[in-house]
């Protein structure tokens, strides 16, 4: 007889709601640890301000506050740790407030490859020297992504033009982000608001 248990449980909803007791509580019932899929958890120095677990959480203050961390590098973190728990222990929890993350966690996601320095600069450089012009040329060369980036969002300029120039989108191909398919058989359970 085979267990009908998922391999991993999935806690998400809004900030206060009790998601990290909730976890805790599962990952406990369960034997196993918790992964958080929180984008500002993975800091260090932001214990108060992120209500950082005080129990063991993996992928917690795990960066310096002046790493750049992005969804890629969480995606590839975040499968390792699942899957060592789930190996280890037969399953795993997913605590989440950042809904990318969670999702990065539980699916795998097209993400747009990464981009070396060289190229990355010489479009911050671009966009430095006259925004107007760098947002017209994103226009010229993914006009699906110029749609979606306003023209004043630094970061998102730069990001599109460096992924049109390798023939890539910041647009994916098809929409995977809600998709219900997910990596490991999966139960996901929302809270809307803390026990009172």
């Amino acid at each position: 007889m085979t267990s009908s248990r998922p391999e991993v449980v999935a806690v998400f909803g809004p900030t206060a709601s009790g998601k990290s007791a909730v976890s805790e509580l599962v990952a406990a019932a369960l034997g196993t640890e918790v992964v958080s899929a929180d984008a500002m958890q993975v800091y260090r120095g932001l214990p108060i301000l992120t209500n950082q677990p005080t129990s063991p959480t993996r992928l917690v203050a795990i960066r310096d506050l002046a790493d750049e961390f992005s969804v890629g590098e969480y995606t590839r973190l975040a499968h390792e740790e699942i899957d060592d728990l789930v190996r280890a222990n037969g399953a795993a929890v997913v605590s989440g407030g950042t809904g990318l993350y969670l999702r990065a966690a539980l699916v795998d996601l097209e993400l747009p490859p990464a981009v070396d320095a060289e190229t990355r600069a010489h479009w911050e450089a671009r966009y430095e020297s006259d925004p107007d012009v760098a947002y017209e040329r994103l226009q010229e060369l993914d006009p699906p992504a110029a749609a979606i980036v306003h023209r004043n969002d630094r970061r998102r300029v730069v990001r599109a033009l460096e992924l049109a120039e390798r023939g890539s989108s910041l647009v994916p191909t098809h929409d995977r982000l809600w998709s219900g398919g997910t990596r490991l058989p999966t139960t996901a359970r929302g809270r809307d608001r803390a026990s009172q």
